[in-house]
């Protein structure tokens, strides 16, 4: 199973202590096209922990370094997600047992 992370301009300014939506906002502005768009519950761009790396290291010094530790530890969230997930053996619905009888 491959699954994929992406995260949004205000989610990640919030990770990082940068709680103001127009930091948020602006920083949107400056980020390359979207790695994904999610449309719930309205459409918003994303995009993967590389993508921020590369823009983080085109930032000034202090929020360099807050996006750089929030993408460490956000990597090991992602490892620990995969990890749990990748145990995960969903359950056979009432209709899959009936089925099988």
């Amino acid at each position: 199973m491959s699954t994929s992370f992406y995260y949004t301009a205000p989610q990640m300014m919030a990770q990082a202590g940068r709680t103001s939506p127009n930091a948020a906002h602006q920083v949107a502005e400056y980020m390359p096209t979207p790695d994904a768009l999610i449309v719930a519950p309205r459409p918003t761009k994303a995009w993967s922990l590389a993508t921020w790396r590369a823009f983080a290291r085109t930032r000034i010094q202090p929020l360099q370094d807050d996006l750089l530790a929030t993408i460490e530890r956000l990597q090991q969230e992602e490892r620990e997600l995969e990890e749990k997930w990748a145990a995960y053996v969903p359950k056979p619905s009432q209709r899959a047992v009936a089925e099988a009888r």
